[in-house]
């Protein structure tokens, strides 16, 4: 048995996810190359479909340690304000990660168990704060996805640039007002 300098143990699969969350705010989603991946973390290019279908395998995943990082934030808000606070902080705080958690299609959950999964926690998280005691699921869904849509619409319209530049603390409770959580 040989052994080799260029042979390498660990959690490749960890490893690349994590190097990935790290990249993503500098080089956005476009910048990320499984070649590129390959070489900072040491291994050959091909190593990394063993853990990954493809670069889109990869992003997926990406996405669930993304929602992972959401619903860890948002544990412990057990209110409505902070609730919203949070979350609008996350996405604030890492725009690009969130635009691709975002951008995962709901069959996606079908390719990745991680991400429907976590996806999930997030939403139950969602639906025991925005909507405690609410009996009719669909009553509770609706008002969930009201709130959602807002917050998320208004991330990508500052994301984007769309809205009047604002410090996030003013953005923040500008979109509090906007879903009913402050006074106007």
């Amino acid at each position: 048995m040989s052994s080799r300098a260029s042979y390498r143990h660990g959690d490749v699969r960890s490893e690349t996810i994590a190097l990935v969350l790290d990249l993503i705010e500098e080089v956005g989603e476009q910048g990320i190359t499984m070649r590129a991946l390959a070489q900072h973390i040491g291994v050959a290019h091909r190593t990394l479909h063993h853990h990954f279908t493809d670069r889109e395998g990869l992003l997926r995943e990406v996405g669930a340690q993304g929602f992972a990082l959401l619903a860890a934030a948002l544990e412990a808000p057990d209110e409505p304000v902070a609730f919203v606070e949070t979350y609008l902080r996350f996405g604030l705080a890492r725009p690009q990660l969130y635009a691709l958690m975002m951008r995962q299609r709901a069959e996606a959950g079908e390719a990745s168990a991680n991400l429907a999964m976590e996806r999930n926690r997030v939403i139950a998280r969602a639906l025991a704060v925005l909507a405690p005691g609410e009996r009719d699921t669909d009553t509770a869904r609706r008002r969930v996805m009201r709130t959602w849509m807002m917050l998320h619409g208004g991330l990508l319209l500052n994301a984007a640039g769309t809205l009047v530049a604002r410090e996030p603390e003013q953005f923040v409770g500008e979109m509090l007002r906007i879903v009913g959580l402050a006074e106007a």
